[in-house]
C-alpha cells in the first residue's frame, strides 16, 4: 500500500463513527505503527479540513493519548485553535440570533452554525467555520438586513442581484460574515421552502429562538451541497468534510 493510501485509509478509519472495540484496536496498531507517514496524514486532513474532527474522533474512542508524541500534539494544538476560534463564532451567532429575534425573526441555522449549538463543549474545536447560514423567510428578509445593518454589519461588494442568499454581511469586530438564506441552498425542489420550514425542529438554545432543517433534510442538504452545488460527483471528488456529519 502506498504512503497516500495508507494515510487515506487510516483517516476514514479514524473518523468512521459506530465502531467497535475490534476495530478501535485495529486502528490503534496503525495509529502506532513507526511507518505511518504522520505529516502526509495531517497535510490530507488538513487539506479536507477535518484536522479537529479528527481529535475529536480519537478522543472519542479513547486512542488519543497513545498517540505518538508528534502527531498527538499536533492534532492537540489544532482542537485547541479550532474550539477558541468557535467559541468566538457561537458569540457572535448568538448575538446575531438575538437581533433576528428582536424582529420577531425565527431563524434555521445551517451547516456549521449548528455545530456551534449541537456539539458539547470538547468537541466544539471539530469543525471549521468560514461564516454562518441563516435562512429567514422571504417576507422577512429586508427587515433581518436592516437589523443586522443596524448592529455594524455591511454588505461585502456592490448589489449585482443575487438567488438564494443575500449579500455576505460583515462587522469589523466579528470573526466571519453572515449569510441570510430565503431557501436551504441554491436549489428550489429537491428541499422546498414550505418543507424546510414545516418540518423544521427547534435548537436549544436560553433564551434563543431558532430551528434547524429535519434531519432528513439536513441529509438531502448535504448531499446537494456536496455533489451538486460544489460539483462533487461531476468532478469524482469525495468530500469526507461532508461524508462526517458529526463530530460527537
Amino acid at each position: 500500500m502506498t504512503g497516500f493510501f495508507r494515510a487515506f485509509t487510516v483517516l476514514t478509519g479514524a473518523l468512521r463513527v459506530g465502531t467497535g472495540a475490534a476495530d478501535d484496536e485495529a486502528l490503534a496498531a496503525e495509529l502506532a505503527a513507526p511507518d505511518l507517514d504522520w505529516t502526509r496524514l495531517l497535510r490530507m486532513a488538513d487539506k479536507e479540513n477535518i484536522t479537529g474532527a479528527l481529535a475529536v474522533s480519537l478522543r472519542r474512542r479513547g486512542l488519543f493519548d497513545d498517540l505518538p508524541r508528534a502527531g498527538r500534539e499536533a492534532l492537540a494544538r489544532r482542537l485547541f485553535m479550532g474550539t477558541e476560534f468557535n467559541i468566538r463564532i457561537k458569540s457572535q451567532a448568538e448575538e446575531a440570533v438575538g437581533l433576528l429575534n428582536s424582529v420577531d425573526c425565527t431563524p434555521m441555522l445551517l451547516k456549521g452554525g449548528l455545530h456551534l449549538f449541537e456539539a458539547p463543549p470538547e468537541a466544539l474545536g471539530g469543525r471549521i467555520l468560514r461564516d454562518l447560514d441563516m435562512v429567514v423567510p422571504g417576507d422577512a428578509l429586508e427587515t433581518c438586513v436592516d437589523v443586522l445593518r443596524q448592529a455594524g454589519y455591511v454588505p461585502e461588494g456592490e448589489h449585482d442581484g443575487w438567488t438564494y442568499h443575500y449579500r455576505p454581511l460583515h462587522h469589523k469586530d466579528k470573526i466571519v460574515a453572515i449569510e441570510l438564506h430565503v431557501r436551504a441552498g441554491e436549489q428550489r425542489n429537491f428541499i422546498t421552502v414550505e418543507d424546510a420550514w414545516a418540518q423544521a425542529v427547534p435548537i436549544e438554545a436560553a433564551g434563543l429562538k431558532m430551528v434547524a432543517l429535519a434531519p432528513a433534510h439536513r441529509v438531502m442538504h448535504n448531499i446537494f451541497h456536496s455533489e451538486i452545488q460544489d460539483a462533487g460527483f461531476a468532478l469524482g471528488e469525495v468530500c469526507l468534510r461532508q461524508l462526517r456529519l458529526r463530530t460527537h
